[in-house]
């Protein structure tokens, strides 16, 4: 009867220590699961801002007529609102308004729709344009919160996928790196990455690779030189696809430059034909 092989798994942190050690340093945040994801071909947590174009442009269910309401509850306030936002008022809406007993903005939406509406509307659009820096403090915190909750939630699917097919970034690199990617994890809150390895697996790697005697720390030093030479080998990738694209963009402008001239000599002719 054959006898079963147990396969010996064993776990190996990669800490900010280490990777301050071995200076691999490729991402802007130089976060441990970052250098790992971009070591292992992966999106980095930097690229969910650069090509996220779904960043939220206002806060969800925002009452901006409220918001309105409340900047511009006396004479001077909702003066001061319309000569910001260029909206023409009637000089006596706060004589009338007071005597209604009425605030300001209530006043005008009451007895000026057309006027309140067009107020609204301005208002409405200048706090888009602002984002986070216009003249509503309100505004500016609600949309704020909603952009760090989106991206919160954007950075999640990342770390461990969503739904649909993406895996997540977790799952990948102890793909990428591991022999049991499922059981591999992040501390977040630490920034270390725990990988779970095969013992016989990684003996034969590291014994290939230059005949070192196993053991937990030679491996780790194995994985960490391979981590940084992946990282240095795609930098040097996305380096030489810069130039080729600068070279490209410049070729392309002097193509330009040269129909241009071709132009402008052709024209030239043309006009020097047209004799009297």
């Amino acid at each position: 009867m054959k006898s079963l092989t147990i396969k010996t798994m064993e776990k190996i942190t990669i800490t900010p220590a280490d990777i301050k050690k071995y200076k691999i340093a490729f991402t802007d945040s130089g976060q441990v699961i970052d250098e790992l994801a971009y070591s292992a071909g992966e999106a980095t947590n930097s690229d969910i801002y650069e090509y996220d174009e779904g960043e939220p442009y206002e806060p969800y269910m925002y009452n901006y007529e409220a918001d309105l309401f409340k900047a511009t509850k006396n004479e001077d306030a909702l003066y001061n609102m319309a000569r910001t936002l260029e909206i023409s008022l009637n000089a006596n809406i706060g004589k009338v308004s007071k005597k209604a007993k009425l605030q300001a903005g209530a006043w005008l939406a009451l007895n000026d729709s057309d006027t309140w509406e067009k107020l609204l509307n301005t208002y409405t659009e200048a706090l888009h344009d602002g984002r986070t820096d216009g003249m509503s403090d309100t505004y500016n915190k609600e949309l704020q919160n909603t952009i760090d909750e989106y991206y919160a939630h954007e950075n999640k699917e990342w770390l461990y996928g969503d739904h649909s097919n993406y895996a997540g970034v977790i799952y990948l690199v102890g793909k990428y790196y591991g022999h049991n990617p499922r059981s591999c994890s992040y501390d977040s809150v630490k920034d270390i990455y725990t990988l779970i390895i095969d013992e016989e697996i990684a003996e034969n790697d590291i014994s290939e690779y230059d005949g070192t005697k196993y053991s937990i720390k030679a491996y780790k030093e194995y994985l960490l030189n391979n981590i940084k030479g992946n990282s240095e080998a795609r930098e040097y990738k996305n380096k030489q696809e810069r130039e080729k694209a600068k070279a490209e963009r410049a070729r392309l402008l002097d193509y330009k430059a040269e129909q241009k001239a071709e132009a402008d000599k052709e024209r030239k002719e043309k006009l020097l034909a047209m004799k009297i």
